[in-house]
């Protein structure tokens, strides 16, 4: 048994020495192949991911050059002095630049001073007073319609005295004064239709109107109007005005200070939530809440713009490179992107703040049209790690390329990883795929011959466990007449066997005992030939059945 096993021992040293060694050696250079080609196709794909981002940071810097020079040529042009040809002209370059907030001059000592742009209201700073607006005979007039309406109740006295200050007067700002205040009796009085027209007539007549109050003339008619409606039991067409004075509110329409938009604004929200949600329907609902978050949108950039005008020029004199045109600053918490085109070296300066908004929008869509075609998984992440916008993306892959812009603006960092793809297909389908195939090969013969060269060590260590129970079973079958054989003869040599029968038997005994011997050594003897396939064979036909009648 151990010179079978020591055999079996050199065979499977010989198939790993012939097979086996070649065989991992041609596996290790496949493999070795395999890696190189992936590196080469990571290095191929951080080299297009380069020039795609390269190619991005070239586009948006050279946008925001263009931007730069043409506002710079627009102040250059600019009479200061002819304020309102100024203005407009701002206002109108300004629409047709989507990525710009607003333009600003600033001179240290005076502040920042916004320029071209409407914003949804000013900061509160009260100048106006009502002494100051009416004389004295006007404003006691006033007064005394005020007392009698609402101190003493006396509507039809406080309107006649309302309709004679009107009559006897031809300032456009008493006139509107004391018409409102007549238009509010009226509809107290119930003369709903005098009221309406009265309240048409101002909003057609008094559009860029103030009261005393310094209110615009036209909002407060309007409103007016609606409690005029809501009186006359129209709370659709009611509804509807006040929708549409909400939305020219929030469009800029009028000029107010912060207070006075958050009186006006209050008051309409309160005028729309006090209608059944039965009386309105669902297109006035959707508008409502469409102008709301238009309107958070719109409170937002106005109050950017007055922290700004009001921060600013703190923030341009503490600047610590005058040579750098370009600055990115938080304020409060809000973040600035401006450029400075013009005087940057000295006390005073022009410039611009981009609108992150409009320049996320238009760098989005950039993105997507140079990556997707290129199928690249990218994510850009502002100062704080929020996600602006992404395609692709998935947090398991390596970043390839992490990248900010020329000169830190847009404040944003761009990141690029590798795709989401099988990177055994990839490379099946790439020109060197041949060391893939190899390997497969390599690895199927080697796994092929071992099981083979197993199963043929298993099949041999069985027929030598079978021909060891065959010698055992053999050598116990001929232990046993051996044994009878010797004892008998054993017996009869010592004449211990006195009677001539019992004799005779023993020797019967003998006699089958050498048959039986003889019958084993012969079975022994055809097995071997039959092994060494010397053993003649004679088939006949026979019948099976009158052999097992036999048994």
């Amino acid at each position: 048994m151990k010179p079978i096993l020591q055999t079996h021992h050199r065979i499977l040293m010989a198939f790993f020495v012939g097979v086996g060694l070649p065989c991992l050696m041609l596996s290790y250079l496949a493999f070795r192949g395999i890696q190189n080609d992936m590196a080469l196709r990571e290095r191929e794909m951080q080299l297009t991911h380069r020039r795609l981002v390269d190619e991005l940071r070239t586009t948006v810097a050279s946008r925001l050059g263009q931007v730069e020079e043409a506002a710079a040529t627009l102040i250059s042009e600019l009479d200061l002095r002819r304020e309102a040809d100024f203005e407009q002209r701002v206002q109108i370059w300004a629409r047709s630049q989507p990525l710009i907030e607003t333009l600003f001059l600033w001179q240290e000592g005076s502040g920042v001073r916004l320029l071209g742009v409407r914003r949804l209201y000013e900061p509160d700073n009260p100048k106006h007073s009502l002494s100051r607006s009416l004389n004295a005979g006007t404003f006691r007039a006033l007064e005394r319609g005020q007392r009698l309406e609402f101190g003493q109740g006396a509507l039809s006295q406080a309107l006649a005295v309302y309709d004679s200050i009107v009559a006897g007067t031809k300032t456009p700002m008493v006139q509107a004064e004391a018409r409102l205040a007549a238009a509010r009796v009226q509809r107290k009085l119930g003369r709903l239709d005098r009221a309406i027209a009265d309240c048409s007539y101002l909003e057609s007549h008094f559009q860029g109107g103030r009261t005393a109050y310094g209110f615009p003339v036209e909002l407060v008619a309007r409103l007016e109007h609606v409690d005029c409606l809501f009186a006359a039991r129209d709370s659709a067409q009611a509804r509807d005005t006040l929708l549409e004075t909400y939305d020219r509110l929030i469009s800029g329409r009028w000029a107010l200070t912060a207070s006075q938009f958050s009186l006006f604004r209050d008051r309409i929200h309160q005028s729309l939530q006090a209608v059944s949600p039965s009386q309105e329907s669902p297109s006035q609902r959707q508008r409502f809440e469409r102008l709301r978050a238009e309107e958070r949108e719109r409170v937002r950039h106005a109050q950017r713009l007055i922290l700004w005008q009001q921060e600013g020029a703190k923030e341009l004199a503490g600047r610590r490179n005058p040579g750098r045109r370009r600055f990115t600053r938080d304020v409060r918490g809000e973040v600035f992107c401006l450029s400075l085109f013009a005087g940057s070296e000295s006390k005073s300066a022009a410039g611009l703040l981009w609108d992150l908004s409009a320049l996320h929008t238009w760098l989005l869509d950039n993105l997507a049209g140079r990556l997707r075609p290129q199928s690249v998984p990218w994510r850009l992440v502002d100062r704080t790690g929020r996600i602006l916008g992404s395609e692709a993306w998935s947090p398991d892959e390596r970043v390839t390329i992490r990248t900010g812009f020329v000169d830190d603006l847009p404040p944003w960092t761009l990141e690029l990883s590798r795709p989401d793809r099988d990177r055994l297909a990839l490379l099946w389908r790439s020109p060197r795929r041949i060391y893939l195939l190899a390997f497969v090969m390599i690895a199927g013969i080697l796994g092929f011959g071992l099981v083979l060269t197993v199963r043929g060590i298993q099949r041999e260590l069985e027929l030598v466990r079978l021909k060891d129970d065959f010698v055992s079973m053999v050598s116990h079958e001929l232990r046993s007449p051996l044994t009878s054989i010797r004892q008998l003869a054993e017996m009869l040599r010592a004449g211990r066997v006195p009677s001539r029968a019992r004799r005779q038997r023993y020797y019967d005994v003998l006699v089958q005992q050498s048959e039986r011997l003889s019958t084993l050594i012969n079975n022994v003897l055809d097995f071997a030939r039959m092994q060494a396939r010397k053993r003649r064979f004679t088939f006949e036909v026979t019948d099976v059945a009158s052999l097992t009648g036999e048994l």
